[in-house]
């Protein structure tokens, strides 16, 4: 749950600053008590104007900033609602949390394709269909204009299965321009790509992509989504 009064401790307040994070932007996520083990009574996920700190068991405190950081996502949906998700942090070194109630998908070799070299298993925080929507479009709204002028220089964009250029989409060993796709779209954990009569590129698992929003809200600057 959410307690807008939990203002961050000492040492997560100078973990934020260290970083640059700015102001405690009045939202402290905890773990409930009665779902969940002592283990993580300390836990917390405090935001902060430019990104986040995360603390738990023994001492733990990681942050990250929205302008460096990567985020993966698994959401498990009923009737259309979260049910429970599982986010992980990546800091640029590589050093990873994951959090939330879900479960994560990847596969060691998986981890080590997206630069994951360490990896902490966080707190089973909730309300995942508020502050996991936050991460993902805190990162966008950061890190787009930068990348989006990087690819039009000529760069590449990598969301890990998923690479974007200024001409277009590859996945894996196929790749598509952009004139020729119709849509990008995430539906029940997979994201396609179509154009006009079919699959344009293979499918991919929403949970093996960094920065899902960044990709999507690039797509849609570029004119290619529906």
């Amino acid at each position: 749950m959410t307690e807008s009064g939990l203002a961050p401790g000492g040492s997560a307040s100078a973990l934020a600053a260290a970083h640059d994070l700015g102001e405690w932007a009045q939202a402290t996520y905890v773990a409930k008590k009665r779902l969940f083990s002592q283990r993580w009574a300390d836990a917390r996920l405090h935001f902060f104007a430019r990104g986040l700190v995360i603390t738990g068991p023994d001492g733990f405190e990681a942050a990250y900033d929205w302008a460096s950081a990567r985020v993966l996502q698994s959401i498990t949906t009923v009737n259309g609602g979260v049910a429970d998700a599982r986010y992980t942090l990546i800091d640029p070194g590589g050093a990873a949390v994951s959090i939330g109630r879900g479960n994560d998908l990847l596969l060691a070799r998986q981890r080590d394709r997206l630069g994951i070299t360490t990896l902490v298993r966080g707190a089973p925080f909730t309300y995942e269909g508020t502050w996991g929507p936050h991460i993902q479009q805190s990162i966008t709204e950061a890190q787009s204009p930068g990348t989006l002028a990087a690819l039009a220089r000529g760069g590449t964009a990598d969301f890990g299965p998923v690479k974007l250029t200024r001409e277009g989409v590859s996945v894996k060993d196929r790749a598509a321009a952009w004139p020729d796709l119709e849509g990008v779209h995430p539906s029940n954990g997979l994201l396609t790509f179509t154009d006009a009569h079919r699959l344009a590129l293979p499918p991919v698992p929403t949970h093996e992509i960094i920065n899902l929003y960044l990709l999507l809200d690039l797509c849609r600057q570029l004119g290619r989504t529906q």
